[in-house]
């Protein structure tokens, strides 16, 4: 009973942190993107960086992907949002709850010359699906169909903190 209580509460933080997240105009949402004549490297440094290099990608290059969050289970996984970011918990009256720890996501990938526009959008989206797999506790996969893509989570952790 106490686990399922527990998940709810985490399912509920979940949900506030994505509506607080997903309604602010926070510039950590977004990745930072560097140019180096065709080739360009993105960055994510943030709570959830696989939903920061989607936004980015559709903002920046006019890729929709979808992104799918990872069920946030395990305590160690997750930290207060006053002690991650002091500003952002000011901001709305000294706030507390927990959220996903920040990871840090870099791809580099070509772009098509004269348009800046990446050159194999599937092959990009799996090298964030890569890098997010050696970097984080959870998993992703690509999922593609004719033009539309989606990062779907495939692994987390249980509240013991296995895989």
């Amino acid at each position: 009973m106490l686990a399922g209580v527990r998940g709810f509460v985490f399912l509920l933080a979940g949900l506030l942190v994505t509506s607080l997240i997903g309604g602010a105009q926070n510039p950590n949402e977004w990745a930072s993107v560097t140019e180096n004549g065709d080739e360009v490297t993105l960055r994510a440094e943030w709570w959830d960086p696989v939903l920061s290099i989607g936004r980015t990608l559709a903002d920046r290059y006019g890729i929709s992907v979808s992104v799918e969050a990872p069920k946030w289970a395990f305590p160690g996984d997750t930290e207060d949002v006053a002690v991650a970011d002091p500003a952002f918990s000011e901001q709305h009256n000294n706030i507390h709850y927990d959220v996903m720890r920040r990871h840090v996501i870099e791809v580099r990938f070509s772009t098509v010359p004269g348009n800046r526009h990446p050159d194999d959008v599937a092959r990009l989206l799996h090298q964030v699906a890569d890098a997010v797999n050696r970097e984080m506790p959870y998993g992703y996969r690509l999922d593609v169909s004719g033009g539309d893509y989606a990062l779907v989570s495939t692994r987390t952790r249980n509240s013991n903190g296995d895989l």
